[in-house]
């Protein structure tokens, strides 16, 4: 399962990373861990049963998200939880799991520009 999850990340990762070609290893390991937070949250939303536009509701309204990496830009919080929802809710349900997030997490520090 993780090695059908890989592709897949590595694609939701050259959309989200697209704006950020100019950082350094350190940064994006920062940016690519409260994204992989991002995709564990809404995993869980999921398999909860909520549905996509909830998720992004809740995730929107998560304070911790709010004061962490996302604390200086809320637009770009709006933009990544858009596309990472997007993402899971896209996965197939048997690809659901922890391997979600950590399968993105590898691929999204793997990712060179």
């Amino acid at each position: 399962m993780f090695r059908t999850l890989l592709p897949a990340a590595f694609a939701a990762c050259l959309v989200v990373a697209t704006p950020a070609m100019s950082e350094t290893e350190e940064e994006r390991g920062v940016r690519c861990e409260a994204q992989a937070g991002i995709v564990a949250q809404a995993v869980d939303l999921r398999l909860d049963k909520k549905r996509e536009r909830r998720a992004r509701k809740l995730l929107l309204k998560n304070d911790a998200l709010k004061a962490g990496f996302y604390a200086e830009d809320e637009a770009l919080l709006k933009q990544h939880v858009d596309l990472l929802v997007n993402w899971v809710y896209q996965l197939p349900e048997a690809q659901l799991g922890e391997d979600a997030s950590t399968a993105f997490q590898i691929a999204c520090n793997q990712f060179q520009s």
